[in-house]
């Protein structure tokens, strides 16, 4: 079989999907490729083998192309045929489903009924149980309300229906069990009364016999305390004394030159003596009073000795700094003549620097311009070798320019 003869090796408008896509149903088709495959020889070495070899290939290929295009046919059918069913069957479904819930809703709506009954009547009971509940710690009176309540749901006539048995034995076992509760609590609470009272009296006892120790404490304190305050005042009396005497030999300390005052500026022996003056015109020195004018009278004559001399060597001292004023000033003057001289050459020397950088930057610049531009061009003449060095030379001009849109160079 030729190329010319056929382009497939299966007659697929001859095959039927429902016998094809089955358990085993394309093996006929398989057998037939293989076979075929099986019996076929083609020299690689020539054209005409090659040929052999491609038209083979893509008369497989077309059958697999067909085949797989009848089964998608195929499976879109059947999966329509499916929706077909499931929506009937889905119909069938839910009507049924309605007759259902229809039929069985009287008995639903019982059970319902029925439930809230038998809820309303346990929850009754719970609560009947609840009253002899003794997790909750309670006295005799709260047990015995209890006690009057449990009573009083025996005669209320309530009607328990079928469950007036049960009801019978809850109320009458709650009565029971609060009433042997209540024997119970009411004896603990007869022994806890007595206990208190017991706690109370002892309690007295010993409140009375702390005030009698504390008023015992009371008095001994007060008399302690009038001793205190007793030697506390000798002690603030002999105090008072000493600091008397401190402060006389204080002031007679203040008016005593220390080492003497020789160095001293003429401001500190002035300010020396007014302290002095002021100390010693005070007065209160009292017993000691001739002892603080010996020391009032040496301390003046000194300082007054001194304060002549410190006035002669300030004076000197004015003089000298005057002088050294004014030369420090020339100095400075000089100095900055001298500084304005170098900035001045400075700046001449880094305006020359910057203007020389400047004019080698544009050298270079351009010889990079230069550079790019005769690559630029070099590159045209291969692109456009017809063209001459004239008219390559306007289009570079006018692309630096930028009057061809959409066109640029980088430097």
């Amino acid at each position: 079989m030729t190329e010319t003869e056929s382009k497939s090796l299966v007659n697929i408008e001859a095959l039927n999907p429902a016998e094809v896509f089955v358990p085993n149903g394309g093996q006929k088709i398989i057998d037939t490729i293989a076979a075929e495959i099986k019996g076929f020889e083609a020299d690689i070495k020539t054209e005409e083998g090659r040929k052999a070899i491609i038209s083979l290939d893509r008369k497989i290929a077309s059958d697999k192309r067909g085949i797989d295009k009848m089964r998608t046919d195929f499976t879109a059918k059947v999966r329509a045929q499916l929706d077909e069913i499931n929506a009937e069957g889905k119909r069938i479904f839910n009507s049924l489903e309605d007759f259902q819930k229809e039929i069985y809703q009287p008995l639903q709506d019982w059970k319902d009924a029925e439930k809230r009954r038998v809820d309303a009547l346990e929850e009754n009971i719970s609560e009947i149980k609840s009253l002899a509940d003794f997790t909750v710690e309670r006295d005799s009176e709260q047990l015995k309300a209890a006690l009057a309540e449990a009573i009083a749901r025996s005669n209320d006539g309530f009607n328990w229906e079928d469950f007036a048995d049960r009801a019978k034995e809850t109320i009458e076992s709650v009565i029971i069990a609060l009433k042997d509760k209540i024997s119970v609590v009411e004896q603990r609470e007869k022994e806890q009364a007595e206990l208190e009272q017991l706690r109370k009296d002892k309690a007295d006892r010993e409140a009375a016999d702390r005030a009698e120790q504390l008023r015992k404490e009371g008095e001994a304190r007060a008399k302690e305390e009038q001793a205190e305050r007793e030697r506390e005042l000798e002690r603030q009396k002999a105090a008072n004394e000493q600091n008397r005497i401190n402060m006389i030999t204080t002031k007679n300390k203040d008016m005593t030159l220390p080492e003497g005052c020789t160095g001293w500026s003429s401001l500190r022996i002035e300010a020396a003596l007014k302290s002095i003056e002021t100390i010693y015109e005070r007065g209160g020195f009292d017993e000691f009073a001739e002892t603080a004018k010996a020391t009032y009278e040496n301390s003046t004559d000194l300082l007054v000795k001194e304060y002549k001399v410190a006035t002669a060597r300030e004076a000197q001292e004015e003089q000298e700094r005057k002088e050294k004023e004014e030369a420090d000033k020339q100095a400075a003057i000089d100095a900055a003549a001298a500084k304005a001289t170098a900035e001045a050459k400075a700046e001449q020397e880094r305006k020359e620097k910057k203007e020389k950088e400047e004019a080698d930057a544009r050298e270079k610049d351009k010889a990079h311009r230069a550079r790019v531009n005769n690559a630029a061009i070099d590159a045209l003449k291969i692109s456009a070798p017809n063209v001459s060095d004239e008219d390559l030379k306007a289009i570079l001009k006018a692309i630096v320019l930028k009057q061809i849109p959409n066109v640029s160079i980088q430097y």
